[in-house]
């Protein structure tokens, strides 16, 4: 008797052990959530976390455009992803030699780049860096057909997201991104409290990109990984899988007014005539829209310098205006009729009780207004200024 209550009451702690056991299993499989010394764990999710590998092939970054909708960041190239593997399960040696002769590589090249690797990489191409290593080689569409024939378990050619393509233009205007710890504190504080933006997250540094940065980080990057067992060898029928955000409406455009090709020939133009400091802006004459915004010195917004100048943006730097505001005079006094562009003037070089004077020592003698306007005689315009009202300047 004493035996048989002892084996059901054994029995009875047995099941009540599994069903405890059984009831834990259900919560992680319903909820993926477990407290473990204190913390809540997303278990599902380091689950996922132990066995893949991923690589972020878009940042989800909104991107700018010209007025034809045209992409001014954004440019999306064939990129060579490794992933890494155990010895054995990755490429063979036959594959391997194929592969290099397809990137015109050695294959010391390409174990120096393979040796060791712990996480998933691209190939690398020239020495441009986008803070996380330098930007993957963009392979031609023959390389890349070519790459996937091989079918390589560890390989795969991949669509990848440059953000700032090699000819970019309009640099200091549209700006750059990099890591700004100060800047998330004062502009993101609740959103780095909640945990959805870290200190090290890329942020607008300068131009466009720091002016609609709240409205172009995007809600998440799009990545792709390559699932592995405990032993780093790929899980049979999982192969890779892509994620990305699945909001419609993100990531946002932001279109501007500029003109992609008259912002191209205004680039050359600066170029062409070696102009080393100096900005040049093209207006749409109807509306003062910007068609085009250049400044020089050129910068690489993938290695920018904070104690340089050349990211600034000369076109919006306060100057004093100079002889350039005889524009906004002339055209002020041709509209009141204080003035015509034939009226005859004397320039003898001095003016007024002022001590103010012209360029041209000596002066320029008997002038027309016109012909004033085109020597940028000083004195001729300081006479038509002083027929000119407040009002009237202000105005034009």
């Amino acid at each position: 008797m004493h035996c048989k209550r002892r084996m059901f009451l054994a029995l009875l702690a047995g099941t009540a052990l599994f069903a405890v056991l059984a009831g834990r299993l259900f919560w992680i499989q319903a909820f993926g959530e477990a407290v473990l010394s204190g913390r809540r764990i997303d278990l599902v999710q380091n689950s996922v976390a132990q066995r893949e590998k991923g690589i972020v092939l878009d940042s989800g970054r909104g991107d700018f455009y010209d007025r034809h909708m045209r992409p001014l960041t954004g440019e999306t190239i064939r990129a060579l992803a490794v992933f890494p593997v155990r010895s054995g399960y990755g490429a063979s040696e036959p594959q391997l030699d194929e592969l290099c002769r397809i990137l015109q590589i050695s294959r010391d090249e390409w174990e120096s780049f393979a040796k060791d690797m712990a996480e998933p990489k691209f190939w690398p191409g020239g020495g441009e860096t986008n803070g996380n290593g330098k930007i993957p080689a963009a392979l031609s569409e023959r390389q890349a057909e070519q790459i996937r024939a091989l079918h390589i378990p560890n390989v795969s050619v991949l669509d990848y997201k440059v953000r700032y393509p090699a000819d970019a233009v309009a640099r200091q205007l549209i700006g750059f991104i990099g890591e700004n710890p100060q800047l998330i504190r004062e502009r993101y504080a609740e959103q780095l409290a909640s945990g959805n933006i870290a200190l090290a997250t890329p942020v607008g540094g300068a131009g466009l990109e720091r002016s609609f940065d709240a409205l172009l980080r995007g809600v998440g990057p799009t990545a792709i990984s390559l699932f592995t067992d405990g032993y780093r060898r790929p899980l049979g029928g999982l192969s890779t899988r892509l994620v990305s955000p699945q909001n419609p409406f993100y990531p946002l455009k932001v279109v501007t007014t500029l003109d992609l090709d008259i912002q191209r020939r205004t680039e050359a133009i600066l170029d062409r005539l070696h102009i080393q400091e100096g900005a040049a802006v093209v207006l749409d004459a109807a509306n003062a829209d910007v068609i085009a915004m250049a400044s020089r010195p050129q910068y690489d917004p993938y290695d920018v310098h904070p104690d340089r100048n050349d990211w600034n943006n000369r076109a919006l730097k306060a100057l004093v205006p100079g002889s350039v505001f005889k524009t906004a005079v002339a055209a002020a006094a041709l509209e009141a009729h204080v003035v015509t562009p034939d009226e005859m003037f004397e320039c003898g070089g001095e003016w007024g009780k002022y001590g103010f004077s012209c360029w041209k020592k000596g002066g320029h003698g008997a002038i027309r207004f016109a012909e004033a306007f085109a020597e940028s005689c000083n004195i001729v315009f300081a006479t038509v200024m002083k027929r000119l009202t407040a009002e009237q300047l202000e105005r034009t």
